[in-house]
């Protein structure tokens, strides 16, 4: 497991600490099955992870060693394989000195084996020495000192200065200086006009990897507010840590520095008004805030005209307290301009919008390395790397989908183009580059240099991560409108591999969908090897399938009242779904895979079944966004949503809602009707049970209207006085009368 990307990295871009917290409510029963998830996959990080969690809460005195001994084991695992990232750090991996000496010392063995074996790594001595902060504070600070980088080291000096050491000062960034010819106005209004808070969003599920590249592109390019937004939002998300400093200093030492730059450049731009509630708790991070406090000050006195600039620093100041200056200058915003609307509408102004003139610096992108005549990127295959694995790791489709917007700057993709070498294995930042360049291919022309760096791109992948789904987005006949030659190229490269792998077969033919010759072929090929593979073509070209599975959900899924369904209704009560369906949507796609497997064994754990249900809708979902297709997620999901309907009908879990249904191709309205079926015939067995009535009411697609009405209608005389039975009866009124 040394090859890229390593468990360190992999352990770094998941948010264990997230995970380990959700671990902390799971019932015994859920974490038994987790247990047995892991011995499928020993390297599934983020069910460790929330198995650290479980055993790292307090329990009963009978079961108390056994939950110790639990927790040894994963904490070992990790010393073993991640003991470089940050999550090794937190209290997780703590232990009591005095209550249990010798798993103590056990791990503490096993830290000094690990230092002795990777003393080039400083992360791993700062975790030992954070380990050892409570029981061996001297040897704490011992460790920390032998670190070469100390105190430089951002990790290093902040757990100094935790110990109180007072030869130590805290490391951090400096306020920019913006030049004399930089035009704030020009900028503003540029700035006003990108969405830079859904760049910051976007920025939350980067890769690390990909986080090097954009602070390569800021580096290269200061004014790039793309990437800053970006690296923003990933630093925003991750700085909060459950350790001794409650931080991540290297994360807060960036966020800072960026945040500085917008605080600096663009004091009057819509996203320097920031939800500051979201970044810098002053409790923990003191001298930031002192810093931020300096750089706003001096943008009032720089900027006292600037109606936008003081609506900001109000926001700021009336975050961190300073409620009478934080009132004064908004009034004194509002005198610049309108002060009712300055004050209700997030306190922002509209200005003159000028052009930029932005500063070209290097946007020419480089040349790519592609042999004309041949058509095969000239990078070779990374041997060493295991990008196949990695692929499955990071949502490509997801990079693909945002770097495709076309409210992002042409020239913040040509940046990070130019960044990005031939041979990066930057999975991530290419697929972002291929979205955005395949969005505009569809919509007007490409220029030389784009179509050559899409082909670069698209070829590196076909020959790099060819078992990759983001192969199967590609839409390679496009290349006809410009250049034969290269559509040939790449064509040969999706064929060469065809007969040796159903997942590449599979690839080439949804890469090819419009040439529907080549895609017959792949599809008859793929009949005998591996028919399912040959059914979900046959879908891709709008062909029907012979058998579909109508008759195995029903005779798997047969309506049987029962003792049983009462229970699970019952447990329901118990059972935080809230959290449960908001870890589903970060659970990766190897989670999925186990969870459903233990599933199999453990039909009734409903945590387990509701983070699937999340992680699987939202897969689902995303694909009809976009007017794809996901059939292997759709008609797992069908299970799903029928095994809750027939055993818990009153879960408040259920995801696909009949206005969901009708943005679905018609191809699979056949599949989810049986969703709907099974959820008429339990209003029918149970007339008098709001909350059946109103959870499976849901699942009316539109154009049934009438038949939901008359469906809660039945009901309505038992619950007079319900709001929710009223309100939705008013909607579906309301529907009806257009």
């Amino acid at each position: 497991m040394e090859n890229y990307p390593s468990l360190t990295e992999r352990a770094n871009f998941y948010q264990l600490g997230f995970a380990a917290r959700l671990g902390c409510i799971l019932p015994a029963a859920s974490a038994m099955a987790l247990e047995g998830a892991l011995q499928m996959n020993e390297y599934d990080l983020v069910t460790r992870a929330r198995l650290l969690g479980y055993y790292s809460r307090k329990f009963t005195t009978a079961n108390r060693q056994s939950r110790a001994e639990g927790k040894l084991r994963h904490i070992l695992w990790f010393i073993e394989n991640a003991s470089a990232s940050t999550f090794a750090g937190d209290t997780y991996f703590s232990v009591d000195k005095k209550a249990y000496p010798h798993i103590y010392s056990q791990i503490k063995a096993a830290w000094q084996r690990r230092i002795e074996s990777d003393l080039a790594h400083p992360q791993t001595v700062v975790n030992f020495a954070m380990f050892l902060r409570t029981g061996e504070p001297k040897e704490c600070e011992r460790l920390l000192q032998s670190i070469p980088q100390c105190p430089t080291n951002l990790w290093a000096n902040r757990l100094l200065l935790h110990l109180e050491n007072a030869a130590v000062t805290r490391l951090l960034p400096t306020i920019p200086t913006a030049s004399q010819d930089f035009d704030f106005e020009a900028w503003q209004g540029f700035a006003d006009g990108i969405p830079l808070n859904f760049l910051g969003f976007h920025g939350r599920s980067l890769p690390p990897l990909s986080v090097l590249t954009l602070e390569e592109v800021v580096e290269r390019f200061p004014e790039d507010i793309t990437a800053r937004a970006e690296l923003i939002g990933y630093y925003s998300d991750r700085w909060k840590r459950t350790n001794l400093l409650e931080v991540d200093p290297g994360c807060v030492f960036s966020l800072l520095k960026h945040v500085l730059w917008f605080v600096v450049h663009l004091p009057g731009g819509e996203f320097s008004g920031l939800k500051w509630r979201d970044l810098f708790d002053r409790r923990i991070c003191s001298a930031e805030y002192e810093l931020l406090h300096m750089a706003w000050t001096s943008n009032i006195k720089k900027h006292s005209q600037n109606a936008h600039v003081l609506a900001n620093a109000a926001k700021f100041f009336s975050h961190y307290g300073q409620r009478a200056r934080a009132r004064q200058l908004a009034e004194d915003a509002g005198n610049l301009g309108k002060s009712a609307e300055v004050l209700n509408k997030m306190l922002t102004i509209d200005l003159p919008q000028k052009k930029p003139s932005i500063p070209l610096q290097a946007r020419e992108l480089e040349k790519v390395a592609v042999d004309e005549k041949s058509g095969i990127s000239t990078s070779a295959p990374f041997l060493d790397y295991d990008l196949n694995e990695w692929s499955l790791e990071v949502d490509l489709n997801w990079a693909q989908l945002e770097g495709g917007y076309h409210w992002r700057p042409s020239i913040s993709i040509e940046n990070l183009d130019s960044v990005v070498a031939k041979e990066s294995p930057d999975i991530y930042s290419r697929a972002k580059i291929i979205g955005y360049y395949c969005s505009w291919q569809c919509n007007q022309s490409l220029s030389d240099a784009q179509q050559a760096s899409l082909f670069a791109h698209m070829s590196w992948f076909i020959t790099n991560v060819p078992q990759s789904d983001l192969i199967g987005q590609f839409c390679i006949p496009l290349f006809l409108r410009y250049d034969v030659l290269r559509y040939e190229q790449l064509k040969s490269l999706l064929l060469r591999n065809k007969d040796s792998n159903d997942r590449q077969t599979f690839n080439a033919a949804l890469a090819l969908r419009g040439d529907n010759t080549e895609v017959r072929l792949l599809s008859k090929a793929l009949e005998k090897r591996a028919p399912d593979w040959s059914k979900k073509i046959r879908l891709v070209l709008g062909k029907p399938v012979k058998e579909t599975i109508t008759r195995d959900v029903l005779h798997h899924h047969s309506f049987k009242p029962g003792r049983r369904k009462q229970t699970l209704s019952r447990a329901i009560k118990f059972q935080d779904f809230t959290e449960a369906r908001g870890h589903g949507q970060t659970l990766p796609v190897r989670t999925v895979w186990s969870n459903e497997r233990v599933l199999e064994r453990n039909p009734n754990d409903l945590v387990l079944r509701a983070e699937l249900m999340e992680a699987l809708c939202a897969r689902d979902q995303f694909h009809i966004s976009r007017g794809g297709f996901a059939p292997n997620v759709s008609l797992t999901l069908v299970r799903q949503n029928l095994w809750w309907i027939e055993n818990v009908p009153d879960a408040p879990i259920y995801f696909f809602t009949g206005s969901e249904l009708n943005s679905l191709p018609e191809k699979y309205l056949g599949d989810h009707a049986i969703v709907l079926e099974a959820a008429k015939r339990q209003m029918s067995a149970y007339p008098r049970n709001l909350a059946i009535m109103l959870q499976l009411n849901h699942y009316f697609p539109l154009g049934c209207e009438r038949a939901a009405i008359a469906a809660l209608k039945n009901c309505r005389h038992l619950y007079p006085t319900n709001r929710k039975l009223q309100s939705r009866l008013n909607h579906l009124r309301s529907l009806t009368r257009r």
